[in-house]
């Protein structure tokens, strides 16, 4: 089995930004818990709303995987679906999304909350850069290298084990996202990936 690197594409062209959680989310889940690899379908609301970035008025457009500034990986129904059918980690938690004005711009979109990390970092093979706050992080990688065999046969998405805001899909995720032509992020190759650049 494959694994790539799935980041946003942030070249396309009039993409909507979302800059900030809205006051029901952080009323009853602290913003910094969407990056700890931790569950949290049981206090996420029910009818939560996420709007455009005042910063950027002409920016409207919806993609598939969507921009925003929060580390949040923000799909459409569609890549939802697909990561349905493979997952066994990830809470998949709808939002609204809504234009600047508050009318809602898109009804089926999901928070993938992708559930605990993977520790299948290569380090003797990567180039990675430590984290100087925790040395159970690291801060930036120049190479990556994965140990395939510690990735279960079961797991398609997951977080990059001491950097949890990396996600790796397997070509499996990959082959659908291509076959339906989904958009808003890039695919690269472990090989090409590197934190300076991406």
């Amino acid at each position: 089995m494959n694994y790539y690197v799935l980041v946003l594409d942030r070249d396309i062209p009039g993409t909507a930004i979302f800059k900030k959680h809205p006051p029901e989310v952080l009323e009853r889940v602290k913003g910094y818990k969407f990056s700890k690899a931790i569950s949290l379908e049981k206090d996420f609301p029910v009818d939560a709303r996420y709007q455009m970035s005042s910063d950027y008025p002409d920016d409207r457009l919806l993609t598939d995987m969507q921009d925003n500034v929060m580390g949040l990986l923000i799909v459409s129904e569609p890549l939802a679906n697909i990561i349905e059918e493979v997952k066994n980690n990830v809470e998949l938690l709808p939002i609204k999304l809504l234009d600047h004005r508050g009318k809602i711009a898109g009804d089926k979109y999901f928070i993938a909350n992708i559930i605990g990390t993977i520790q299948c970092l290569d380090e003797e093979k990567s180039d990675v850069v430590a984290s100087e706050l925790n040395e159970n992080e690291i801060f930036g990688i120049e190479k990556l290298v994965i140990d395939k065999a510690k990735i279960p046969d079961d797991t398609h998405i997951f977080r990059l084990g001491k950097m949890p805001r990396l996600i790796l899909i397997s070509e499996v995720i990959k082959n659908k996202i291509e076959e339906e032509n989904l958009n808003g992020m890039l695919i690269i190759d472990l090989d090409q990936f590197n934190t300076t650049r991406y």
